[in-house]
């Protein structure tokens, strides 16, 4: 077990491998299952997890991340709570397209967050409820230490460059994709700082 990994209060957790993330295609708020070897994926990172003592799980309420926290919780022991805050960017239209296909229309919403994207809603909105989203872990990191929060891979990276002042720009969100399904990226508050860092992919977690 990494060494980082003992002590941060809250730790992001990508929800589980789906059949549309084998396809690469926008997931957004496309309520779909995970797949077997998503589930594989999840049992790896509680086992991964276990030694940590955690407290809490807190999850988006789409159905492939309550389901990748209902797993963690069978594993763990704990209680799970849902919450729209940790919900995905809300994409409209653009969901089930290649994700390589629409990549200029998805840097294109994100460098204008006023503009709604068709069906959907603004980034601008997502953002907000992004920043409500970290503000809440904190807090309730605060009463139940450590804790998980199961949730999006633009939830993680907008976290991510938010910390680095990077958060709307198109190139470095993208870049940030670094936190595979049922990968873990840990947050901790320090002297009112907040830190991120990814512990080492191992013990099987991908």
């Amino acid at each position: 077990m990494n060494e980082q990994l003992q002590l941060p209060l809250v730790l992001l957790v990508r929800h589980a491998l789906t059949d549309l993330n084998s396809e690469d295609r926008i997931r957004s708020i496309a309520d779909v299952d995970i797949s077997e070897a998503g589930r594989r994926q999840t049992l790896a990172t509680a086992r991964q997890l276990k030694p940590l003592g955690i407290k809490k799980i807190f999850c988006s309420d789409l159905s492939r991340a309550e389901q990748t926290a209902e797993i963690l919780a069978n594993q763990l022991l704990v209680e799970v709570e849902p919450t729209r805050l940790l919900r995905d960017w809300d994409m409209g239209e653009l969901i089930g397209e290649k994700s390589e296909e629409v990549r200029d229309d998805v840097h294109f919403y994100i460098e204008n967050p006023r503009k709604r994207v068709p069906g959907g809603e603004p980034y601008g909105e997502f953002e907000k409820r992004a920043g409500d989203a970290l503000r809440f872990i904190v807090a309730q990191s605060k009463r139940f230490s450590p804790i998980i929060a199961v949730t999006h891979s633009k939830i993680i990276e907008w976290i991510r460059c938010k910390v680095e002042g990077t958060a709307r720009d198109a190139s470095k969100l993208e870049a940030s994709k670094s936190v595979d399904p049922s990968g873990i990226l840990a947050l901790k508050v320090q002297n009112g700082r907040i830190t991120l860092y990814e512990p080492e992919k191992s013990q099987g977690v991908i």
